[in-house]
């Protein structure tokens, strides 16, 4: 099986088993103050929409669906938070040529923002966002 067909595969399963972890009620992402909260005594990023210029992400309790500009990408962990609110966590990205890589996503929480890392890209997101993503053509 190819690369692209097990990243395909991963997708659809975090979609599908993690959309009953991912509550999308806009009020209820409105009403909180911070977007961690504790899973199994550990701190972790919440569940919902993380917005931004070349990227939205939806975390689930199993890791995060990623849709950039022009590519595709997951998290295939939980995103916990150590002490000072960074996750480093293993995923996958596909872009414009079509070939499936391996990287390592890390970031930083600070309230309803967040900065997301991978090689050398970096992406500004806010919880609940507004969707301001313009896919490639």
């Amino acid at each position: 099986m190819s690369k692209k067909w097990i990243f395909l595969l991963v997708v659809v399963f975090i979609l599908l088993i993690g959309e009953r972890s991912l509550n999308l009620n806009p009020k209820q992402f409105k009403e909180a103050e911070s977007q961690t909260y504790f899973q199994e005594g550990r701190m972790r990023v919440s569940n919902g929409i993380w917005n931004g210029p070349t990227l939205s992400m939806y975390v689930s309790d199993e890791g995060a669906v990623l849709i950039f500009s022009c590519g595709n990408g997951s998290i295939i962990e939980p995103l916990i938070l150590d002490e000072k609110n960074h996750f480093n966590v293993k995923g996958y990205v596909t872009l414009e040529d079509g070939n499936l890589k391996e990287v390592q996503y890390s970031g930083l929480v600070s309230d309803t923002k967040m900065i997301l890392q991978y090689d050398d890209q970096m992406h500004e997101l806010i919880f609940e966002g507004e969707m301001i993503l313009i896919r490639c053509l």
